[in-house]
């Protein structure tokens, strides 16, 4: 989603303090949310490609764990991107923009608030035949005329659980696996789709940056950023600190 010469990793120097944070704060959500949906793309991909006796065994439990982590991860992701988008300025037509990509992330931001107040929305969740993780759905293509809609049910239950599972008939497909899509109580949002709103999003964050450096001039100049620290440490045995059978001296 942000490639590694964004101007969101090179921010021109004289921006406001606030707005530095706001879009450091975009940056680190996009990066975030797009390691996030590659690596459950991958992981859902597998499951998927896999055989049923597959799903029942260690392996399979650590992928299941590793996919709703990253689930939730996109969805924590993506809802603080958008709450730091509407914070930037933004002109009549962009105001215009916004507001829509703010309906489309609904489904976002009513996932996070389920998930944020679980254990105060126990009977809720439980009302809807939901789980404590919620449920996840996808399409994966496994050859040109074949594929396959797969539900990940995680933790206990009993008796009859609500769920549907994607079809991607007539739909814009992004192979090997989309329509990846997370529901948890009453609520449930496309994690494919808020992905490429919020590509969308980051390329008009990324537009506004690269007016502002043509507006005053500063091609080639641009704040420092990420910068790391690595310090060698070295131990030095204390022929002191201990005797020669191995006891502390004083001990």
């Amino acid at each position: 989603m942000i490639k590694y010469e964004s101007p969101l990793r090179r921010l021109p120097p004289g921006i406001d303090r606030t707005q530095v944070l706001i879009l450091d704060g975009i940056r680190h959500a996009a990066e975030i949310a797009t390691l996030a949906y590659a690596r459950l793309n991958a992981c859902l991909t597998e499951i998927a490609l896999g055989q049923p006796e597959q799903t029942e065994n260690e392996q399979h439990a650590a992928r299941v764990t590793g996919a709703y982590l990253d689930a939730w991860a996109i969805v924590d992701s993506i809802d603080r991107m958008r709450a730091l988008v509407r914070l930037l300025p933004a002109d009549e037509e962009s105001s215009i923009k916004r507001a829509e990509q703010e309906g489309q992330l609904q489904g976002i931001r009513n996932l996070r608030n389920v998930a944020d107040h679980l254990a105060q929305r126990l009977d809720y969740v439980a009302a809807h035949d939901s789980t404590a993780l919620g449920m996840l759905a996808w399409f994966t293509l496994i050859s040109a005329d074949k594929g396959r809609s797969c539900l990940l049910l995680p933790g206990s239950f009993a008796g009859r659980v609500a769920a549907a599972v994607p079809n991607p008939a007539g739909k814009e497909f992004h192979p090997p696996t989309d329509f990846i899509e997370l529901s948890a109580g009453e609520h449930s949002a496309s994690l494919s789709g808020a992905m490429r709103i919020a590509q969308s999003q980051v390329e008009s964050v990324e537009r506004g940056i690269g007016r502002l450096v043509e507006q005053h001039g500063l091609h080639g100049k641009h704040m420092g950023a990420d910068a790391t620290l690595i310090i060698d440490v070295e131990f030095h045995p204390d022929p002191m600190a201990s005797s020669s059978d191995g006891s502390v001296p004083g001990g």
